[in-house]
């Protein structure tokens, strides 16, 4: 419109292309602002004089526009040209003038030139507060500004009161989302931030929050703003979890706004990466930072600076993850574009350099890492000449890189670089001053100068002090550095007191730094370690373990070391379950994240072999070995030394596990090897020839035994002839094989020069003769000759008895192991006498409550049963799992060694629903704490098998007898005698089972086994012999089973001096069958010697004792003493119901026999309550046994004739031959007799017919299947012709039944 009213060159229309020129500017439209902007000030510029106020307004345009542009240099010189034309015009000052003032504080502020912007806005600032009201939005933009000045040069203080002022007026004049009051809010966050007041910095931003959320759509790019900052005070928190919410927050809100994305959802991705980082969780990490990175190349050109800081990003990571090769691709794809971007050099080139170096230092390509870090320094020393500590950066590194290499002079000398900047810069001092000499104190200590180290680690911690003097974090390194000199120098108590600092100056101001506090841990375990506490070792090793797994990756190295060393510590304090377990944890981590450590991989292989031999778990020890073995042949070809020693461990395991020719194989072969690698007279080789020596002696070829131990005495004599204990021994073990071998006179001449060396130079040999004879005794109790096992055993007691004092607890460890010999050949009171001695002397050096007391204390109780004192033993027993659970944990072997021996003594009661529920506990943890086909379960599964046969659940029993037999095939030979009792206990279940060929089969071959291996006389046979007469007399071979009961007895007799639980049982199967024979006299003497040995020997309630009163009562039934029979029987009911509190079979079977004795006496009516009670138990608990319910109505019917009830008789006799022709042969006696009992019946109640036509079947049936002249045929014929007399005859006749019913009662 101006246009069309005045001239093209008039003012008016200058000043509408100014405003349209700003217009344009805020629209973005840069290029055709300044095309307005230029136009109005050529207009101007032709009316007006060179400094009229107008061409100020049009100048300060187009420094407005250049501005925006980011083209400041430009805009500087616009603006600074408007300043000079208005303060020309307003001298005085003026609005316009403030206006310029604030637009040349903001570009140079944007320039970075702080302190000038300061300067000027200071002056806007003052020009504002005399031209506008208090409060008015210009002065608090102006204060805000200065405030953010203040804050980029680091004078955070002064910065937050510029930025409240600011705040103040805001709040005060503006309505509550005023623009400028958010930003200044999150600027007073961000101060709070850097002055590390995160709670605070927390609170005004989610002031801010709140005020945004109130006035903003729920999706606004600000309150993505405001949470994102919000993550971040999280993040400086270490709140990881609140941080991650707010980033995932912000992100959602981006991602709503920004479908396609944005450069804001980078920051976000990037920021929730380093969330993940800090938590050493780089999976998540690299996933997030390539999200970014993906966004990035989305949004900006290939080669943008974002990608290469992406990129950068990612390099850390994957360098974290050791992953080098990826890392220095990812650096120096960043490298490319920086380089690109900045072809004259840039601090993020030289960051790229850095980075590069330091990955490549890392994998120790020192040369190539320097070159790096030189051209670092390069750009620099170029471009950053006036950046002195950056320059001292590079310097470090390189240092660094000198050092790790050893080179220490030049490592030094660039320490000393950095320590001559330092202290320029710092000229009061510095921590960064006091870490470059703790650097150079760390050379001093690598080059052994300690003092030179001391003295500068102290003047480090004195510039700290005197910086700091409350404390501060860096004293830390140095007391740790001290701490480092004095362990080298072997001062521990120095060394420990330094360590201790570090580790409570750590903690105390930056518990964050997990790294240093790892490493202060690692080093005051160590010089525990190394006093010898062990305890306080792994509480130290342990923590920084804890923290190496939390906040290191879990591939890193020191965690695999870390685990190595805690598993040593266990070997110290003898805790070998968990030394496996860390042992074996570091090998998994070594085999899966380094496999190329050959060397560590093959130590950790030898060190769980080892350990596995100390849990004398040989098979597992040998297969580790093996390993290590394999490893060692493939890796390291020729036959060095350590194979030898591989060899030798693996000898070593199979003399162990007594495979005596595969040991001497593996010896040999290391023999040879080290007579390749060692002089003749090398103490190596007399330690393999003693070995094969010991390997013939257990073959017992004593001939070659001696030839290998003299052949060690001679090398000895040679190499070590001031090494009186291995002399001595050698000597004694010559004396040993020739006193086997019964050449006396040289074993006396031997055992006289071993005694000579003793008394003349080697005061204390005695004790080391007392452990040969110890060595002795266990090796022939190994192979089962427990007389020369007993014979050295005592040996070694009379030794130790004669030099020691008594309550020295090698005696104890003597009398333990006699006493072990003694229980196990049944020489009860013997042994006992033992277990007490070593109870009583280890009483004496342990409080009663103490854990390593409660190996005699169960061993004590366990032997007491034997000698029937049962409430002492569970009182004992019952103390050591106390004890044991007290201070052991709930799995551990020792607890299932004491349910175990509770188990036995509730066995030896009697009492096995207890006993099955101790052995069965101590199978559970025995499965957890061993294999599943370990030795140690063996005992357990045969216990519950005899449980279970005595329950006669006979399937269980079969299952557990056949699962102890699987583990033992596991781990011995076919024939080995520790299976022939295995045999023995399944033959027993499939005799009850009624497989008698089977059970005879392995019983038989049990005992064909132990005559192998015993003399004839030793106690074991009798326990074979024992359970096969109990199978041949179930497979009624009466005399075979005799004459097993009677050899068995004879041997238990010799063995037992007082007698035994074990000799009443085969006294009761021997008066059993004299029984059968008809000597009851004899036989109630062997049952009344059984049963006075019992009550010696048992408890009362003991189902043995119930065994032998019921075999007694029989036998007094059967001689019609029936007041003594029910006597005996009434003692009987008791035991088995304290044994079966609901019945069971033979408590049937003695109600049917105590019936009869009622009957006998003319208790009918106690008779029939009885039998009743018999019937309903049989019933119950053998309902297809239909013979021994047939016995039991029989009974019932023949005490109903007697009370003259026919109709209950016949019922009951009818039932019975219904049993009896589902189970017998149909011409089978009994039936007979059952027909014979029927019509009886029938008589008694005038059904003539019906008597007539059993009576005839009964007559048709003895005649088929008995001799002529057999009683009952012609009994029944009279019972045919008298079937019409007197009531009285028949009943008499009825009685005849009795006697019969006697057998079939008994054999039942």
């Amino acid at each position: 419109m101006r246009e069309d009213f005045y001239l093209s060159g008039h003012v008016d229309i200058a000043q509408c292309l100014n405003n349209i020129g700003f217009v344009l500017c805020d629209q973005e439209k840069y290029d055709e602002a300044l095309e307005y902007h230029r136009r109005a000030l050529q207009m101007i510029e032709e009316n007006y004089s060179s400094n009229h106020i107008d061409i100020a307004h049009a100048v300060n345009g187009i420094g407005v526009v250049y501005y925006r542009q980011l083209n400041y240099d430009e805009a500087l010189k616009y603006h600074q040209q408007a300043l000079e034309i208005r303060e020309q015009m307003y001298p005085q000052g003026h609005i316009d003038v403030a206006q310029s003032l604030g637009n040349l504080g903001r570009v140079l502020m944007d320039k970075g030139n702080s302190n000038e912007a300061i300067e000027i806005y200071q002056r806007t600032l003052t020009m504002r507060e005399r031209f506008h009201p208090y409060g008015h939005t210009d002065i608090a933009e102006v204060i805000m500004n200065i405030g953010i000045l203040l804050y980029r040069t680091l004078k955070y203080d002064e910065a937050l009161i510029y930025y409240y002022r600011a705040f103040d007026m805001q709040e005060r004049h503006y309505p509550l989302g005023y623009k400028n009051l958010l930003i200044n809010l999150g600027n007073i966050g961000i101060i709070y931030f850097h002055q590390k007041k995160h709670e605070l910095a927390i609170e005004i931003y989610k002031k801010s929050l709140r005020i945004r959320e109130e006035l903003l759509p729920s999706t606004h790019s600000e309150i993505a703003s405001t949470l994102n900052n919000l993550g971040v005070a999280y993040y400086r928190q270490m709140d990881y979890d609140q941080a991650l919410i707010y980033y995932n927050r912000a992100f959602q809100i981006r991602e709503d706004i920004y479908p396609t994305g944005h450069i804001t959802m980078i920051q976000t991705l990037n920021n929730i990466a380093l969330v993940f980082y800090d938590q050493n969780q780089y999976d998540q990490s690299l996933d997030y930072r390539y999200r970014a990175l993906n966004l990035a190349k989305l949004l900006y050109s290939s080669d943008h600076l974002d990608i290469a800081s992406n990129l950068n990003g990612i390099g850390t990571i994957l360098h974290q993850q050791m992953k080098y090769t990826e890392a220095i691709n990812s650096y120096e794809e960043a490298l490319n574009i920086r380089e690109k971007f900045y072809p004259n050099g840039h601090m993020d080139v030289a960051q790229s350099f850095t980075n590069i170096g330091l990955v490549l230092c890392d994998q120790r390509k020192y040369d190539i890492a320097l070159n790096f870090y030189q051209k670092a320094l390069e750009i620099r020393e170029r471009l950053y000449s006036n950046d002195q500590l950056e320059i001292a950066v590079c310097f470090n590194n390189i240092g660094i890189l000198y050092h790790r290499q050893a080179k220490y002079d030049q490592a030094k000398d660039y320490y000393e670089r950095v320590l001559k900047i330092r202290k320029e810069v710092y000229p009061l001092g510095h921590v960064d001053v006091a870490r470059c000499l703790n650097n150079i104190a760390l050379i001093f200590t690598d080059q052994e100068y300690y003092d030179q180290a001391i003295e500068y680690y102290k003047n480090a911690l004195k510039i700290i002090q005197d910086i700091h003097p409350k404390g501060h974090i860096e004293n830390a390194a140095s007391y740790h550095g001290i701490g480092v000199v004095y362990h080298r120098q072997i001062q521990y108590n120095e060394a420990l007191d330094y360590f201790q600092k570090a580790v409570q100056i750590q903690e105390k101001y930056s518990s964050s730094n997990h790294i240093n506090l790892i490493t202060y841990l690692t080093n005051l375990g160590l010089v525990l370690l190394d006093r010898g506490q062990y305890t306080e070792s792994l509480e130290h090793y342990q923590r920084a373990l804890k923290l190496r797994e939390t906040y290191l990756p879990i591939n890193e190295i020191t965690i695999v070391n870390n685990l190595s060393i805690i598993g040593h510590i266990y070997c110290h304090l003898e805790n070998f379950q968990e030394a496996f377990h860390y042992h074996q944890r570091s090998l998994e981590m070594r085999e899966k994240y380094h496999p190329l450590t050959y060397t560590n991989i093959m130590n950790s292989l030898k060190i769980l072999g080892t350990i596995s031999s100390y849990q004398e778990n040989y098979s597992r020890a040998l297969d580790y070995y093996q390993q290590a073995l394999t490893l060692r042949e493939i890796f390291q070809s020729g036959q060095s030394i350590r194979l030898a020693m591989n060899l030798i461990n693996i000898a070593e395991i199979l003399f162990k596990q007594e495979h005596f020719q595969q040991a001497l194989r593996f010896y040999q072969q290391a023999l040879q090897i080290q007579k390749k690698h060692y002089p003749q007279d090398n103490i190596s080789i007399v330690h393999s020839l003693t070995s094969i020596g010991e390997i013939y002696l257990n073959q017992t070829n004593y001939t070659q035994s001696l030839k290998y131990f003299h052949r060690a005495l001679q090398m000895r004599e040679q190499c070590a002839p001031t090494d009186y204990s291995s002399m001595i021994k050698n000597l004694y073990m010559i004396s040993c094989i020739l006193y086997i071998e019964e050449k006396h006179d040289d074993a006396l001449d031997y055992y006289q020069k071993t005694m000579r060396l003793v008394e003349t130079v080697y005061l204390l040999g005695h004790i080391d003769i007392a452990e040969i004879a110890r060595q002795f005794g266990d090796r022939f109790l190994k192979k089962g000759n427990s007389r020369l096992a007993l014979d050295y055993h005592r040996r070694a007691l009379n030794i130790r008895e004669k030099y020691l004092s008594p309550d020295d607890m090698r005696i104890a460890e003597s009398l333990n192991r006699i006493g072990y010999i003694l229980y196990e050949e049944c020489r009860y009171d013997k042994a006992a006498r033992c277990f007490r001695r070593v109870f009583e002397i280890q009483s004496k050096h342990y409080p009663i409550d103490h854990i390593d007391l409660t190996d005699s204390m169960n061993n004590y109780g366990i032997i007491l049963c034997y000698i029937g004192e049962f409430e002492e033993a569970l009182r004992l027993c019952s103390n050591t799992l106390r004890i044991r659970q007290n201070n052991l944990s709930e799995n551990h072997p020792d607890i299932a060694e004491t349910f175990h021996s509770l188990g036995i003594v509730h066995y030896l009661q009697g009492n096995y629903p207890d006993a099955l529920t101790f052995f069965q506990q101590s199978l559970n943890l025995r499965e957890e704490c061993y294999s599943l086909d370990d030795l140690n379960l063996v005992e357990d599964c045969h216990y519950i098998g005899c449980i279970y046969r005595h329950l006669r659940d006979y399937n269980n029993a079969l299952q557990y007898h056949k699962k102890a037999l699987q583990i033992q095939d596991k781990h011995y030979p076919l024939g080995h005698i520790s299976i022939a009792s295995s045999f023995s206990y399944l033959g027993l279940v499939y005799s009850l089972k009624a497989n008698h060929a089977e059970a005879e089969l392995l019983c038989l071959k049990s005992l064909d086994m132990k005559e192998k291996f015993y003399p004839s006389d030793h106690i074991e046979l009798s326990f074979s012999l024992y359970n096969l007469g109990l199978v041949h007399l179930a497979n009624k071979k009466n005399e075979l089973a005799m004459e097993c009961f009677e050899k068995a007895r004879i041997i238990k007799l010799n063995w037992y001096q007082y007698g035994s639980a074990d000799t009443a049982q085969c006294l009761n199967m021997i008066g059993i069958l004299i029984s059968m024979k008809g000597n009851r006299s004899a036989a109630l003497e062997y049952h009344h010697e059984a049963l006075r040995l019992q009550e010696v020997f048992q408890p009362p309630l003991h189902p043995d004792i119930a065994i032998s009163c019921e075999n007694i009562a029989k036998t007094y039934y059967e001689y019609e003493k029936f007041d003594e029979a029910l006597l005996y029987l009434t003692r009987v009911l008791i035991i088995r119901r304290k044994q079966f509190p609901h019945g069971d079979l033979d408590e049937a079977d003695n109600l049917t026999l105590i019936g009869f004795i009622h009957r006998s006496q003319s208790n009918n009516d106690q008779a029939l309550e009885v039998l009743q009670q018999s019937l309903i138990l049989k019933r119950k608990f053998a309902s297809d046994n239909f013979l021994t319910i047939s016995s039991t109505l029989e009974g019932l019917a023949i005490v109903y004739c007697d009370i003259t009830d026919f109709d209950r008789a016949l019922e009951c006799a009818l039932e019975c031959l219904d049993l009896r022709s589902q189970c017998l042969p149909k011409q089978h006696r009994d039936i007979g007799i059952t027909y014979d009992l029927i019509a009886y019946c029938y008589t008694n109640l005038n059904n003539q017919n019906m008597a007539m036509a059993y009576y005839q079947d009964a007559l048709n049936l003895f005649k088929a299947i008995l001799s002529p002249d057999d009683s009952l045929i012609s009994t029944t014929e009279n019972n045919i012709l008298q079937a019409q007399k007197s009531r009285q005859t028949l009943i008499s006749n009825g009685r005849k039944y009795v006697q019969k019913l006697k057998t079939r009662l008994f054999s039942s």
